[in-house]
């Protein structure tokens, strides 16, 4: 009957092999680490301009100029509000498309 022991030809004990294989565990770990730190300054981001264009700052200045009533009522629909296109706006929809 072979044994571990015999087969890789090493006189360790089995707390002997446990304690290197928990060191290079170890190891193993504090590399990762150590690379994961190093590597971390090294992200190339890029900074992305958050302004607004023409058209947003005219819209942001519009909502601003208006009261919060009127702005509240803007986005206010109740399920009894008329949802459905009349013809004037489905025929406007249709030149759009």
């Amino acid at each position: 009957q072979l044994s571990l022991f015999a087969m890789f030809g090493t006189g360790l004990s089995l707390i002997e092999i446990l304690l290197v294989l928990l060191a290079f565990l170890v190891s193993i770990f504090l590399l990762c680490v150590l690379i994961a730190k190093l590597s971390r300054g090294r992200t190339a981001y890029h900074a992305v301009d958050h302004g607004l264009d023409e058209e947003e700052l005219q819209f942001k200045k519009r909502i601003d100029e208006m009261n919060l009533d009127e702005v509240d009522n803007m986005f206010d629909i109740s399920i009894s509000d008329d949802l459905e296109f009349d013809d004037a706006e489905l025929e406007h929809i249709q030149m759009l498309d």
